[in-house]
């Protein structure tokens, strides 16, 4: 009888800690939000202007396990003057687009995410007189253990 209590107790004792690794061995999925904020100040050719841009720029990545699922940027708080003209320059949330490169090698990703968004200048007062030109944000990635972005410095005319 003692046996096969012993028995019993090695076999739930065994039982809780396989139960335990397995929890601790599934990929966990979560979602990282990580804002960056914009400050440019240069000339910008496309449009024959120095520009000073300002604003958050957001990137909310999601993954499930070490995969990568699904990325979200923002935009919309991006806002500016010309120098010259005294337009007010404002990036268009609605009209970006995101390119995502990476790979996963021994449990580490790495790549890169490639936005453009359009940027458009008003003139106070005339609606119809609107000044457009793309801009370009690089944001290098590594994950695994922990996630690291470095965010490249802000390019203008560019190519959607």
């Amino acid at each position: 009888m003692t046996e096969l209590k012993n028995l019993m107790k090695n076999t739930i004792v065994m039982m809780c800690v396989i139960a335990a690794l397995a929890i601790f061995t599934l990929p966990a999925n979560a979602a990282i939000s990580k804002t960056h904020e914009i400050n440019f100040d240069g000339m910008v050719p496309c449009i024959q202007e120095t520009v000073h841009l300002q604003g958050p720029f957001r990137v909310e990545l999601t993954f499930a396990g070490r995969s990568l699922t699904d990325v979200q940027v923002f935009v919309h708080g991006i806002r500016g003057t010309g120098e010259t003209s005294g337009r007010t320059y404002s990036a268009d949330q609605n009209n970006k687009r995101v390119f995502q490169d990476y790979t996963v090698r021994n449990n580490v990703g790495s790549g890169h995410l490639t936005v453009t968004f359009q940027v458009i200048g008003r003139l106070e007062g005339n609606s119809g007189n609107l000044v457009r030109f793309w801009a370009k944000q690089i944001v290098r990635l590594q994950f695994g253990k922990n996630l690291n972005l470095d965010f490249e410095s802000l390019k203008v005319c560019a190519t959607p």
